[in-house]
């Protein structure tokens, strides 16, 4: 029996649409197999190595500053000794670090430790002289010199990029006039007579300011 045009239009739209239905099943099915797999525990996600890893780092880098009798090599024998114990995957790395300070009324200084993996750690701080003031010390009048002091950290990992951080500074001698002013900038004052003056902070980290 003969079709007409119409007839036979319909007759492949209708082959086209079960074509179509044929193949979205098809789809559907192979993405609920695939997903099923994906929802299965995988061995290879206890060998990620992220934030937890890069900060343990830059506290490594910090400890080692804030107390140079710990040494980078020490620290991080103890670091990947933890995490043996605790089944957290820690590469082996490489580092340098670096410490650098230029004196002057105007100076600045860092401490600097950089490992192979782009992890970083960063203590920097600059100054300024600002003049001299007199100040009453326990009844005795003292020359004093002023400065402008900024300070922070900088910790960078891939996982989060720049991070900056404004310590808190003190003075252990309790000579000195510290004033924050916020953004990691301070007024400091000290007695004319020294020629350099450690602060630290609150990490145990020694910032010098050094004519």
């Amino acid at each position: 029996m003969e079709h007409s045009p119409l007839e036979w239009w319909w007759w492949a739209l209708n082959r086209r649409g079960q074509a179509l239905l044929l193949a979205v099943t098809f789809l559907a099915s192979v993405l609920l197999h695939t997903a099923g797999y994906l929802k299965k525990p995988s061995p290879n996600l206890l060998e990620y190595v992220g934030e937890l890893q890069s900060a343990e780092l830059i506290h490594v880098a910090r400890l080692h500053w804030s107390n140079r009798k710990y040494d980078m090599d020490s620290l991080l024998a103890l670091l990947y000794d933890l995490a043996n114990e605790t089944k957290i995957s820690l590469p082996s790395i490489s580092y340098r670090c670096n410490f650098t300070l230029v004196s002057g009324q105007r100076g600045y200084a860092w401490y600097f430790t950089l490992y192979n993996n782009s992890v970083s750690f960063e203590a920097y701080w600059e100054w300024k002289f600002k003049g001299f003031y007199v100040k009453d010390l326990h009844g005795e009048k003292l020359l004093y010199k002023g400065y402008s002091l900024l300070y922070y950290h900088n910790y960078t990992a891939p996982q989060w990029g720049s991070i900056i951080a404004y310590p808190l500074l003190e003075d252990s001698a309790k000579i000195a006039d510290i004033a924050y002013r916020g953004g990691g900038m301070w007024d400091v004052g000290f007695p004319a007579r020294y020629t350099e003056y450690y602060l630290v902070d609150e990490y145990g980290l020694k910032v010098v300011i050094r004519e």
